[in-house]
């Protein structure tokens, strides 16, 4: 027959709580680390869409150049019209220099849109970069969580241990 004594019984029932309340703190790190993957998952889907946006704004502002570009030399040839409907040759000082004025207006105008494509398109890449990072963190602080999880525990159970060995 068995017989269990009252410090057998503290120690086994002070163990068992030991046990349970690392269980219940590796359970909460791991909860916590999962959302940690979760929003570091989240902010690298924002990273590609932002990533997307810039590539969109980028080609959105070639095109409009394009757009400015073909209006200018509609312009141009509106002008021609105009001076030859008046009788003045195309070929006049004046004439050329509203035809040179019109064509530097026109590449001007889609330089800047050029320029400010470009810019909301660095400003999506840098928020990509800035989400990117996030996530980088997050995953690191997800797997840090785990880990001082885990050392906590292990020192928690080594001190109760080493604790119920001395009453001994």
């Amino acid at each position: 027959m068995c017989v269990i004594t009252s410090t057998v019984a503290t120690t086994a029932i002070t163990i068992a709580t030991a046990v349970l309340s690392t269980a219940a703190g590796v359970h909460s790190a791991i909860t916590k680390s999962k959302v940690a993957k979760l929003q570091a998952e989240q902010n690298i889907q924002q990273a590609k869409i932002a990533e997307r946006n810039a590539a969109y704004e980028r080609q959105e502002g070639i095109e409009d150049a394009r757009h400015k570009k073909l209006k200018a030399i509609q312009n141009m040839e509106g002008i021609k019209t105009q001076l030859a409907s008046g009788n003045i040759l195309t070929s006049s000082e004046t004439s050329l220099n509203l035809m040179d004025d019109e064509k530097l207006s026109g590449e001007i105008d889609a330089l800047k849109l050029i320029d400010n494509a470009e810019r909301r398109a660095q400003s999506y890449l840098n928020s990509a970069q800035n989400l990117y990072f996030n996530a980088g963190l997050r995953e690191y602080n997800s797997n840090q969580m785990l880990i001082n999880q885990g050392l906590s525990a292990a020192d928690s159970m080594r001190k109760q241990i080493s604790k119920n060995l001395e009453k001994k």
